[in-house]
Formats: C-alpha cells, sequence, structure tokens
C-alpha cells in the first residue's frame, strides 16, 4: 500500500541520516585527535574494520597501525586503506597515545589482554558509541 511505501521511505530516510551523522562524527573524532598531536592505532583488523574504516574515509593519518592476534594478517595493509597490520606485542614497542578498539565484540577482553597498554599510559577508543568514547 502507499500508507506502508511511506513508512519504508521514512524509516529508511532516518536510517541513511543517523548513518550519516555516525559516519560525520567519527572521522571528526579521529581528525581532532590527529591535529590535538595523538598518535592513534586501532585493535582488529576484520572485514568489519575493513568496512569501518572505509565507510568513515579514515587512513594511515589518523590510524597509523592496526594489531591482531591472526598471524596470516602480520606484517599485511588493510585493504583500501594501507594502513599496516602488526602482532599484539608490537603495541607495546610502538606506543601510540591511543587504541581505538575495532573489534567491539571483543572489547573487554581486548581491553584486559591489552592492561600493560593502559598501565604504561595509553588510552582506548570505544567504537561502540557514537561518537567514539574514550574509555577511562
Amino acid at each position: 500500500t502507499n500508507e506502508a511505501t511511506e513508512m519504508e521511505e521514512s524509516q529508511l530516510a532516518s536510517f541513511i541520516s543517523n548513518w550519516e551523522d555516525w559516519r560525520r562524527q567519527t572521522k571528526e573524532f579521529f581528525t581532532k585527535l590527529k591535529s590535538s598531536g595523538a598518535t592513534c592505532a586501532g585493535y582488529g583488523a576484520g572485514e568489519r574494520t575493513t568496512a569501518l574504516i572505509g565507510m568513515t574515509g579514515l587512513g594511515k593519518e589518523e590510524v597509523s597501525a592496526l594489531y591482531d592476534k591472526n598471524n596470516n594478517l602480520h606484517g599485511l595493509a588493510l585493504a583500501g586503506s594501507g594502513i599496516p597490520i602488526w602482532e599484539p606485542d608490537q603495541l607495546l614497542v610502538d606506543r601510540p597515545d591511543y587504541l581505538a578498539i575495532f573489534a567491539q565484540s571483543h572489547e573487554k577482553e581486548i581491553m584486559k589482554e591489552q592492561a600493560e597498554f593502559k598501565r604504561s599510559g595509553g588510552k582506548f577508543i570505544s567504537l561502540r558509541s557514537s561518537p567514539p568514547k574514550i574509555v577511562r
């Protein structure tokens, strides 16, 4: 029916608007970090990370490296962005100021595993909200 089509179009327009807001806020968050002189890297180099980085237009300028447990990815670069992927132990060598948790469904586990990063002064970024939030 016409009414149902109008409702679907309205819902789609709302979804697109919300998505655009999320995309813009996420890009602005990382751009502001970079312009403040902070260094930022990410954890997780799976397909969701590739999609998120691609959708937001982030690159090596905003996210200097990605760390992931998957040995098959170490030494490669994330498709589309060229962001290098390293083993998690490299994080304590590189010591970025911030670590964005791209593997959102494993956020608590990653923060627990990377406790030494936090103890050494690093800060985690949660991407579970819009805009992203620095975890204290």
